[in-house]
């Protein structure tokens, strides 16, 4: 029986090739990586695998013009970033996790805007700059930047 951090690496290897293979338009190349590891990542038992897994079939559906499906995965992505970034102790691992969902966003954000959707684009917007303004306030806290109030 395989490890599961060799289960991992073979998600993680997968879902690479998928995304390599969208990106170059080779949408039948990619589709059988994917399909292998959405079927893997559960079993890795860690949901970055998995997240990796939803992401890569987004970029896959918004690269076929399929804003539907890739909607339906970014969406299981932010959700599940969301839901790990919460039970993360320090802080700098958080800014560090909610930093790697920033590309997911956009891509739901213009997913959503090509359907028509766009009071949830604009949602998904506000939950992105707020993310953002949280990374950066976190990095440079108000009274900790070396110069006084004037």
């Amino acid at each position: 029986m395989r490890r599961q951090s060799d289960l991992s690496g073979e998600c993680i290897t997968l879902s690479n090739m998928a995304v390599v293979a969208t990106k170059q338009g080779n949408f039948a190349e990619a589709w059988e990586p994917l399909q292998k590891a959405l079927i893997l990542a559960p079993k890795t038992g860690n949901a970055t695998d998995l997240q990796l897994v939803n992401a890569a079939l987004g970029h896959y559906y918004t690269a076929q013009k399929n804003d539907s499906s890739a909607v339906f995965y970014f969406q299981k992505v932010i959700n599940s970033s969301e839901k790990i970034r919460s039970g993360l102790g320090l802080e700098s691992y958080k800014r560090t996790y909610a930093q790697s969902s920033k590309e997911v966003y956009a891509q739901m954000i213009l997913a959503l805007l090509r359907m028509g959707r766009t009071e949830e684009a604009f949602n998904y917007a506000e939950q992105s700059r707020a993310r953002a303004f949280w990374i950066s306030s976190a990095q440079n806290p108000v009274g900790n930047s070396g110069k006084g109030i004037k």
